[in-house]
């Protein structure tokens, strides 16, 4: 568990990973500085507690200035250029590899030079696999770079490993599956299917056209999953971890799912562009083993959780006050 005297610095503090991790060690009485790009942080509760630094960490300089200035004891590299489905890594590739690779060499450069004792926790992603996805997904798993995003990541695991081997430096990777809530981008999948189903609910029109629903998909919470790394940081700082519910769903198992604790047939609502069933679906299982193992227990918020959750937050529903 953090320590109530850290000094934890969050890049990427305005994403929706960064600002839930801010929220969760403010909790823990933490001194937290912010790391983004804009003028003021503009996600998150009780961010006036907050150190603020607007930072573009394509500036490798700058970024080094606000290390040194600070001197955190815990780095959060949660900061990523990243998109949804069918974003064109190519057209934005300098600024990748700056932001999810070169930044990463900052913060070990700073850890080795002036802070031996602090800690680094990079976030990963599933990506770093391959895709398809493998069958069964450890921390052992190969690691596939066949796309511009995996290349950054395991080009960072890599200067990560190299840094733990040859400098001593304490880091921790988290591949991180699918994880959403209330503050992610409303083009995702799940945003996009509990709008639908709130439109649904509230008798509106709305975008209900899917392209598919033959794909899988392991779906946690954004919130715990920050809670969850930064505990294991604590624990046992120098090894990787498989962040994922352990859940693997397919995409109409899931609309099934969702749709039919609202007491409606999603059929009804939805439109598919593909047939269900006219492409294979690679299933996947997460092997969670590790991170259960160190804490004792892995996440437990499922995806059905997380989807009314977004209802509430975002549409003003409460699922179980609707049925």
């Amino acid at each position: 568990m953090a320590d109530h005297g850290q000094k934890a610095l969050i890049i990427g503090v305005d994403g929706q990973d960064g600002s839930y991790m801010a929220e969760y060690l403010l909790s823990k009485k933490c001194s937290v500085i912010g790391v983004g790009r804009r003028d003021a942080p503009v996600v998150g509760e009780n961010f006036s507690d907050i150190k603020y630094e607007q930072c573009d960490v394509r500036d490798a300089g700058r970024l080094g200035d606000v290390l040194n200035e600070h001197q955190p004891d815990r780095i959060y590299h949660l900061a990523a250029v990243h998109g949804s489905s069918g974003y064109i890594y190519e057209d934005g590739w300098q600024d990748a590899l700056a932001v999810n690779l070169g930044a990463v060499h900052i913060c070990l450069e700073y850890i080795r030079k002036h802070a031996p004792a602090a800690r680094l926790l990079y976030a990963s992603s599933l990506k770093a696999f391959g895709s398809p996805s493998p069958k069964q997904i450890s921390e052992n798993t190969p690691k596939i770079s066949d796309c511009l995003y995996s290349i950054t990541k395991n080009a960072a695991e890599d200067l990560i490993t190299y840094y733990r081997r040859q400098h001593g430096v304490r880091a921790s990777c988290l591949y991180l599956f699918n994880h959403e809530s209330p503050r992610r981008a409303p083009n995702f999948f799940l945003p996009r299917v509990t709008a639908m189903l709130a439109a649904a609910l509230k008798g509106e029109a709305n975008d209900n056209h899917l392209a598919s629903l033959d794909f899988a998909c392991d779906w946690g919470s954004a919130k715990e999953f920050m809670e969850l790394g930064a505990a294991l940081l604590e624990e046992e700082p120098n090894q990787d971890y498989v962040m994922a519910t352990g859940r693997t769903w397919t995409g109409s198992e899931f609309v099934e799912a969702l749709f039919g604790t609202a007491g409606l047939d999603w059929r009804q609502h939805l439109q598919i562009s593909k047939t269900i069933g006219s492409e294979p679906v690679h299933l996947y299982q997460a092997d969670i083993s590790r991170m259960n193992a160190v804490l004792g227990r892995g996440p437990e918020v499922g995806v059905l959780d997380v989807a009314r959750w977004i209802l509430r937050e975002n549409h003003g529903i409460d699922l179980e006050k609707n049925i």
